[in-house]
């Protein structure tokens, strides 16, 4: 399997081009450029959702998007050197040590850090003191958030990404995992789960935006000006989410179950 092009992916891409017509204004193209490169290097169902948004407005600015494979500190690293051309998403805490990115100020989606156990050991953590009490944690790497809330905990593994995370969870090797129930819960079903399998408390939420490296800084209005109408058009894009495959929807009550 392509590593770029998981199950469903010509079927997404189908969609987006099938909505462009709905997204595309009446704006000249030129002076942009014809292509910028992105790193996607998660494939759950919150990196898929932004870079459904992102693809959309890059399209309808008249722009391709070449994406690449690439570990999220990587990209980071690549897109600061301008050797990449921006994030799909990311949070604010980049901008503390990576000065070349410019955040385009539109929220794409909103990232909920979650505390996840199994059911079977009792409930979730509601808080970092709780956390801090557990004999063991697992924090999946690229999470800043979760990242600098651990920081100097001598029992945190940083784990990879989500469905290693998952399955270690599973196996009984961490007491507990910080990491996205929508990515948990998506990868749960392909992984034989079922959600009374585990129980999960939301620790923090934090807006996630795109950025671009500032040698974009002209075109970062235009972008921001398509975010924002497309933002205006949430009802039509999540029917694109939808039709895509790319809504999860979680069951539970806000933040924990």
């Amino acid at each position: 399997m392509d590593a770029l092009n998981p199950p469903g992916h010509k079927r997404r891409r189908t969609v987006v081009l099938l909505l462009l017509p709905l997204f595309v204004p009446a704006t000249s193209f030129a002076g942009r450029p014809e292509k910028i490169v992105l790193a996607r290097f998660v494939h759950g169902i919150e990196q898929q959702q932004a870079a459904f948004i992102v693809e959309m407005t890059y399209q309808a600015l008249g722009i391709r998007i070449e994406w690449i494979n690439m570990p999220p500190e990587r990209a980071l690293v690549e897109s600061n050197a301008g050797r990449l051309d921006g994030e799909i998403g990311r949070t604010a805490a980049i901008e503390e040590t990576l000065p070349n990115l410019q955040r385009v100020d539109v929220q794409l989606l909103d990232y909920a850090v979650s505390a996840v156990v199994r059911r079977a050991d009792g409930p979730a953590p509601t808080n970092a003191q709780e956390l801090a009490r557990l004999p063991s944690l697992g924090v999946v790497r690229g999470i800043k958030l979760a990242e600098r809330m651990t920081q100097g905990w001598p029992q945190v593994t940083t784990v990879s990404d989500h469905a290693v995370a998952l399955r270690m969870l599973k196996a009984g090797r961490l007491r507990a995992l910080l990491g996205s129930v929508k990515e948990l819960r998506s990868m749960a079903d392909a992984d034989g789960w079922r959600d009374d399998d585990f129980s999960w408390h939301e620790i923090a939420k934090v807006q996630v935006h795109h950025y671009l490296h500032r040698k974009h800084e002209a075109l970062v209005p235009a972008v921001r000006a398509e975010l924002r109408r497309l933002k205006g058009s949430r009802a039509t894009v999540l029917e694109g989410l939808l039709a895509a495959g790319l809504v999860v929807p979680v069951e539970a009550g806000p933040g924990q179950r």
